[in-house]
């Protein structure tokens, strides 16, 4: 928060120096431009909308992961309650997929556009 801070700072500094509609173009070529700072910045924003479902689909499949090693070390499989585990595993893994192809939709669609 504080690089945005200081890059809004330095641009209010910079633009209200203008003079000229060349020295304008400059300014807003350095902050707006393909590489500029708040251009950097926006494009780092963008990946935060499908960063968070691909996460929570990640974390969703590794608990599915962990529940399904535990009952496997318990030697659980050889008993009725091991099929109850397999099946809430499988309810983990779709939900996670789920997840993860909201995810993949939201960078699809409104961050690469369509």
């Amino acid at each position: 928060m504080e690089k945005l801070e200081t890059i809004v700072s330095e641009a209010l500094k910079l633009f209200s120096s203008v003079d000229d509609a060349a020295q304008l173009e400059q300014a807003k070529a350095r902050y707006l431009g393909k590489a500029g700072a708040l251009t950097g910045l926006l494009k780092a924003l963008g990946y935060i909308p499908h960063g968070l479902p691909e996460v929570m689909a990640y974390f969703i499949g590794s608990i599915a992961g962990g529940i399904i090693s535990v009952a496997i070390t318990k030697k659980k499989y050889k008993t009725h309650e091991f099929e109850q585990i397999a099946k809430d595993v499988l309810y983990l893994l779709v939900l996670s997929y789920v997840v993860l192809f909201v995810g993949a939709l939201v960078e699809a669609y409104f961050i690469v556009g369509g």
